[in-house]
């Protein structure tokens, strides 16, 4: 049949085409798709002489074009101007086919050239490239790469970045820096970050080999930002930071993702140095001192400092500026940038115990996987799937948690496997599975080194609250062992937000074990480190432990109306059905009256009550009446009193 086919198209078509047209028609049968202007350069490059040797100085591609249309052959218009067409696919493979067998492969190379060219200059580099490729041009290809990525890296088109890469076969990629770079960027981008100690090398053993000072000078800087990179999760802090003020000095202005990395990793290694007040400097000086006032860049900024925050337990910062930044993302459709300020804002939502909120946030970046492959994914798993666990939605915890394994295999992303293997170790811990959290467990060493902790979850923390939840000596002690190590890690990071889980779980552990005193100080500890960011979720997700031992622990007064709202959000624990003896009461507190007392006892006036239970001074003088009615007294002073006496409050 396509014999026939072939036949029909060769003698009815081709055969009765004056020499010019014919020859139009094959050249333009490289084109995926033509326009006038396009095929005016494939077909009269010199605008002298057609493809026949004829002289045709006033025929042109719209005169072609046009041509095309009247004759009506296989042609299909692309768009409503009818500016843009291409070839039914048939025809065109009979095109090409005679195209091969009329043109010399050096005619065709020169006309495959001549479309990479044009398309270049009309900046269509998809299309550009494929035809560079077919010329095998790879040095224009290449090139085409080097001038265009920087743009693409800004705007983080990453999946475009990835198919470029992907046009090239491994030995060519392996022979070019610039391609190997790129590798390199990719690599970092979707979170395979076990893979760039040697990407790096060989990026270096590359530039040895084919020394070009031109080339090395424009690499250089961002070699120095991935190293930062590299050297921050190897414990080299002042490596890294040294790395960091290298890549800005070397950094085109204009390529300021790369500048931002740098200034990101700046900031992270002076915070874990102890220069909090340097570390913000780091990356708000950018806004000053960069030459680029893209509004991207300022996202990208904000989003940088985010992290910043989250390490410092700065909640309180960390929520306006995430917010901000998610402003910017939605407004300038930044997708990339916008799944990190999503990670962000859902983080505190989540720690601030606003649930719904952390669920919107968290999910409109898991329903992206493709546009957030890598670690922002990863963490984002995290953040959704601990927040169903923590609105009762079991099946949903474990099912988010499935799925992203299926899709890192999928994508061959196994660098972000372990986090997720460790998030299903924690929701089965908080859903009572001790013995698959175990499982787990047993196959995580504890002696692996410590690196810089800044995701949503961190798996040494989960293994340590699995061998509390196993309650034994044995298990305590290596919880001991393990925890101690943590606290003396981050402290010497300066790393706040892990160092209130780690100091949580040592006065859980002290507790455990009969020290009291240990206990105490070690959750006030947690509590003043917790209290300026207002974290909720840290001290509930420990579950029915960590409630019972905020009721019996006295705790400063300065802390008392914070504990007041982290025992509130601990699910079904009303305070006056499971942790209070009313028995003496005729008429038992109901739950705001228990509210109130408790806020009596913290000292705080009608108007500061009211203000925190969002009610009126009104309503609080009431029940304030109510209570005094049920204890038998009159005043704050002997209500508060009577209440400790009865074991309703505990002890001042």
């Amino acid at each position: 049949q396509n014999r026939y086919v072939t036949e029909y198209l060769f003698n009815e078509i081709l055969a009765n085409q004056a020499a010019t047209m014919s020859n139009c028609l094959l050249k333009t049968s490289i084109l995926d798709r033509f326009c006038a202007s396009l095929c005016e350069t494939i077909c009269f490059p010199d605008k002298k002489h057609a493809g026949d040797g004829s002289s045709q100085p006033n025929f042109t591609g719209t005169d072609f074009l046009e041509w095309l249309r009247t004759s009506n052959l296989f042609v299909i218009p692309l768009d409503d101007q009818h500016q843009w067409y291409r070839y039914h696919h048939l025809f065109q493979e009979f095109l090409q086919q005679e195209l091969i067998r009329r043109f010399e492969p050096r005619e065709i190379i020169e006309l495959h050239t001549a479309a990479g060219r044009w398309f270049a200059q009309e900046n269509w580099i998809d299309e550009a490239l494929n035809h560079f490729l077919a010329a095998g041009d790879t040095t224009a290809a290449i090139e085409l790469i080097a001038q265009h990525r920087y743009k693409l890296m800004n705007e983080a088109r990453w999946p475009i970045l990835d198919n470029w890469l992907r046009l090239f076969d491994d030995g060519l990629i392996e022979s070019s820096s610039e391609l190997w770079m790129l590798k390199t960027w990719m690599a970092y981008q979707q979170g395979r970050w076990n893979e760039l100690p040697a990407l790096l090398q060989q990026l270096d053993a590359l530039l040895a080999r084919h020394p070009d000072r031109t080339e090395t000078n424009r690499l250089a800087g961002e070699i120095h930002a991935a190293n930062s990179v590299l050297l921050i999760h190897s414990g080299d802090i002042e490596g890294a930071v040294a790395q960091a003020r290298m890549a800005l000095e070397r950094i085109l202005p204009e390529f300021w993702t790369a500048r931002g990395l740098a200034r990101l990793y700046l900031g992270v290694g002076l915070l874990m140095l102890g220069d909090e007040k340097g570390s913000l400097r780091a990356i708000y000086g950018a806004f000053e001192e960069e030459q680029v006032k893209s509004e991207r860049f300022k996202a990208n900024l904000l989003m940088s400092v985010s992290y910043i925050y989250w390490i410092a337990a700065d909640l309180q910062s960390m929520q306006p500026t995430s917010e901000q930044a998610l402003a910017l993302c939605l407004k300038l459709n930044h997708q990339q940038i916008l799944g990190h300020s999503q990670l962000a804002a859902g983080s505190v939502r989540y720690q601030q115990n606003d649930l719904p909120a952390a669920e919107e946030l968290f999910t409109a970046i898991v329903d992206r996987p493709y546009q957030n492959f890598g670690g922002c994914y990863a963490r984002s798993v995290c953040g959704l799937s601990m927040t169903y666990q923590a609105q009762g939605k079991e099946a949903e915890a474990r099912q988010v948690s499935e799925e992203a394994i299926a899709f890192l295999l999928k994508t061959g992303n196994t660098t972000q496997l372990p986090l997720i293997q460790a998030l299903q170790a924690e929701i089965a811990l908080q859903q009572g599975n001790l013995p698959a959290a175990r499982q787990w467990a047993e196959n995580f060493s504890p002696d692996l080194p410590l690196v810089p902790f800044y995701r949503f979850l961190e798996p040494p923390l989960t293994l340590a609250k699995i061998w509390l939840a196993q309650n034994t000596p044995e298990s305590q002690a290596k919880a001991g062992v393990l925890l101690n190590r943590l606290q003396a890690y981050l402290t010497d990071t300066h790393n706040k937000r892990f160092l209130i889980e780690t100091l949580a779980l040592q006065a859980l552990l002290s507790d455990a074990t009969g020290d009291q005193v240990a206990a105490s100080v070690n959750l006030q500890n947690a509590l003043h480190l917790a209290q300026p960011g207002g974290f909720i979720r840290v001290f509930v997700d420990m579950g029915s432990e960590m409630a019972r031992l905020l009721t019996q622990i006295e705790v400063e007064s300065g802390l008392r109306e914070y504990v007041f709202q982290i025992r509130s959000a601990f699910p079904g624990l009303q305070p006056t059905q499971k942790t209070l003896d009313q028995g003496e009461l005729l008429d038992p507190l109901t739950e705001r009256e228990f509210q109130i007392l408790e806020l009596l006892q913290a000292r705080l006036t009608n108007k500061e009550i009211a203000a925190r239970l969002v009610i009126s001074p009104g309503t609080v003088k009431g029940h304030t009446v109510r209570i005094y009615q049920k204890l038998g007294v009159k005043g704050r002073r002997p209500a508060v009193e009577k209440a400790i006496k009865l074991g309703i409050l505990p002890p001042q």
